[in-house]
């Protein structure tokens, strides 16, 4: 029965309306701040005295090396670049790694992610909510980063350091995960609802990218194993910039080289023209090739006086065998290839992922920034299925499939909102099925 109140009903009519209510948008929204400078420069923080003394180091070293140097002059080089060391308290070989590293694309930088309230005219302090750190760790993990929070003015900032251009596609990554996830919880009334599906979809982010990088951790251990192994006797030198760009990370298989069936066909190719220089052609005087290869001769009239056209000491059988025994060699040879590519692969990408702690480090380190254990916060899940519910929908939300290029990490940028989000990999498909239509109609 409905319940009247001041004249007016309350009834049916009054839920209705209720329920076609528009849904209010969240209080909190995250917007870009500061961006790393990709490239350092003389302005660049990092770009310190010591810097510039080891850059000397380096100077120093390559001219006793160069022709036509006096003793004197070679002597007098190697005095003052011991003693620049000696003053920064390094060695020599430190000073040549530190300048190395530099040149390698390592530079570190920040980029920030504001959180703000809503409502900006009153000043209202952000609150630190939960289901962040499962959100940052989950961003730390895809784009080999740090992070750290901070308050200021009222708003809430995380901060990504580390390799300059991991720390922009993190930073892009954050903001887009953020704002689609609270805004996705818009749907549900009140904040216990809320808030549990929000933890729900950091958890299932989470989850996520732990498996893609314990997916790693295991075929770096694989490789390495085999390095030890089976190719115990090759040195893996490490690898130039173009041959480390050419390789993906797929979640399901682990890293695989793209150029390996490049690698294949060259070997193959090779082992061709190897085979091709062993066989000798001879006429028989009738215009027809007699092939003498490393083949048993068959019994038969092998002396002939009149020169037919016999193929000297060689069956049908005995080729199709040869011929079988050749194409498996080769597809040995060709395996055994593409594990050695994939193993310099995986080695590569250890280094790199210890060099991009390195830098995460050394940033810190050089800004003078002194972090301290944030206080945890319970995760209190009130509603269990809105909680699941989350962590269903977190799989619409997908920044980690990511290419890999030597030292660099692409932006996400480059590849497209919809493609760096990965929303809806179902909706693209049907938008790529209609749009076929389309074009058939």
């Amino acid at each position: 029965m409905a319940r009247v109140y001041n004249g007016k009903s309350k009834g049916k009519s009054g839920i209705k309306k209720a329920m076609k209510r528009a849904v209010k948008p969240p209080i909190y929204r995250a917007w870009f701040g500061a961006r790393a400078p990709v490239a350092p420069s003389k302005k660049y923080v990092r770009y310190t005295k010591k810097w510039r003394k080891f850059e000397q180091v380096v100077q120093l070293i390559k001219r006793q090396h160069e022709a036509g140097i006096s003793e004197t002059e070679r002597a007098a080089s190697s005095n003052l670049a011991t003693a620049i060391c000696q003053r920064f308290g390094v060695d020599l070989q430190e000073a040549l790694d530190e300048v190395e590293f530099r040149k390698n694309k390592y530079n570190g930088g920040k980029s920030v992610v504001i959180i703000k309230h809503r409502n900006k005219s009153k000043r209202t302090a952000v609150r630190q909510q939960t289901f962040l750190v499962d959100l940052c760790d989950s961003i730390e993990m895809s784009f080999d980063c740090s992070a750290y929070t901070e308050r200021k003015d009222g708003t809430l900032r995380v901060t990504f350091y580390g390799v300059a251009s991991n720390t922009i596609s993190a930073q892009l990554a954050f903001q887009i995960a953020y704002n689609a996830a609270v805004e996705m919880g818009q749907v549900f009334p009140g904040n216990g609802p809320r808030n549990s599906y929000l933890l729900g979809v950091a958890a299932g982010l989470w989850d996520k990218a732990m498996f893609r990088k314990v997916s790693i951790e295991k075929e770096i251990e694989r490789a390495r194993e085999m390095a030890a192994t089976t190719f115990r006797n090759e040195d893996f030198v490490a690898l130039d910039e173009n041959y480390e760009a050419d390789f993906d990370f797929d979640g399901d298989n682990g890293l695989l080289p793209q150029d390996v069936s490049n690698a294949a066909t060259r070997k193959k190719d090779k082992v061709k023209a190897e085979d091709d220089d062993e066989e000798e052609e001879d006429s028989d005087g009738k215009g027809k090739a007699i092939v003498r290869a490393s083949k048993k001769p068959t019994q038969g009239d092998d002396d002939s006086e009149d020169g037919d056209s016999k193929e000297d000491g060689v069956s049908d059988s005995d080729t199709d065998e040869e011929a079988n025994a050749d194409k498996e060699e080769e597809e040995e040879e060709e395996e055994e290839d593409n594990q050695h590519t994939w193993v310099q692969h995986m080695l590569v990408l250890a280094d790199h992922r210890s060099k991009v702690e390195r830098a995460a480090a050394t940033w810190l380190a050089e800004q003078g920034i002194k972090l301290r254990a944030q206080r945890k916060g319970k995760k209190i899940v009130r509603y269990p299925r809105v909680f699941e519910e989350g962590k269903d929908d977190s799989h619409d939300i997908d920044f980690g499939e990511k290419r890999i290029c030597g030292v660099l990490t692409q932006d996400i940028q480059s590849r497209g909102m919809d493609q760096a989000m990965g929303l809806g990999g179902a909706q693209r498909q049907q938008g790529q099925e209609q749009d076929d239509e389309d074009n058939e109609d």
